[in-house]
C-alpha cells in the first residue's frame, strides 16, 4: 500500500473513531437542519491537491479514465473488487452486488452495543474505500466525497451492510443514526467543532447542507 492510500485512510479511520473509541458522554450542541442536499454520484471528479499540512483545495475537472475499483481487507490482505469506471472524467458507479463475508465485520462490539438506544444483533459491515485504477492495474489516486470548511466537514460513504438493521447511538458526541438495508448504503457524515468540543454524525438520511463533488486527490511535500 503507498504512503498516499496509507494517509487517507488513517484520516478515514480517525473520522469514524466512535466505532473504536472507548469513552463516553452527551450529545452537545448540534444543528442538523438545512440538510438534504442532493447529490449526483455518477457525476464529474475535480482534481484536489494536499501539501503535508493536510491544506488541500479542489482544482480542475479531472479528464482522465479508469476503472473504479473497492478495497477490502482480510487478514491484512488488500483484495480490489470492481465498482465501476470513469470516462472523461465522469464517474458511472456500479457497486458489486454482495461482498463475500470474509470482508465482513461486527459493526460494533457487546461492549460498545451498550450506548446504542437500538442495535441489530449480528449485524456486519464493509466499508468501500474507493480507487481508480488504470489499464494497467497501476494505482491513479483515491476516490473521495468530502467538504470542509473552518467550522464543520462533510462526507458521502458506502458501506455494505450483511442484513437490514436499526442502529442508533450517541457515544461521546458522536452520533449514528443508521436504518441500514441488506447490502449497500450511502451514509452521510456532518461533523462540526469548536475550541471546545466536537459533534460527529453518520446517517442513512441525508443531512448535508452543502454541494458535494468528486474529488482525486495527490498529495505534494
Amino acid at each position: 500500500m503507498n504512503k498516499t492510500k496509507s494517509i487517507l485512510r488513517l484520516a478515514i479511520s480517525i473520522a469514524l473513531a466512535f466505532t473504536f473509541s472507548c469513552s463516553s458522554g452527551g450529545d452537545g450542541e448540534n444543528n442538523w437542519s438545512g440538510g438534504g442536499v442532493p447529490f449526483n454520484e455518477n457525476s464529474q471528479i475535480y482534481n484536489e491537491y494536499c501539501n503535508y499540512e493536510d491544506e488541500c483545495h479542489i482544482g480542475e475537472a479531472y479528464k482522465g479514465n479508469g476503472v473504479i475499483k473497492i478495497s477490502v481487507y482480510s487478514e491484512d490482505k488488500d483484495t480490489l473488487i470492481n465498482a465501476g469506471s470513469v470516462k472523461d472524467g465522469i464517474v458511472n458507479l456500479d457497486l458489486p452486488t454482495s461482498i463475500p463475508n470474509e470482508y465482513l465485520r461486527d459493526f460494533l462490539s457487546e461492549q460498545k452495543q451498550s450506548y446504542c438506544t437500538s442495535y441489530t444483533k449480528d449485524i456486519k459491515v464493509s466499508k468501500a474505500y474507493l480507487e481508480l485504477i488504470d489499464s494497467d492495474g497501476k494505482h491513479i489516486g483515491d476516490l473521495n466525497l468530502n467538504t470542509t470548511d473552518e467550522k464543520s466537514g462533510e462526507n458521502i460513504m458506502y458501506w455494505y451492510f450483511s442484513k437490514a438493521g436499526k442502529i442508533a447511538c450517541t457515544y461521546n458526541n458522536n452520533i449514528y443514526d443508521i436504518d441500514a438495508k441488506a447490502n449497500w448504503n450511502t451514509i452521510y457524515f456532518h461533523e462540526e467543532w469548536t475550541a471546545n468540543s466536537e459533534i460527529e454524525k453518520w446517517s442513512t438520511t441525508n443531512i448535508l447542507t452543502r454541494e458535494m463533488k468528486w474529488t482525486i486527490t495527490t498529495y505534494s511535500y
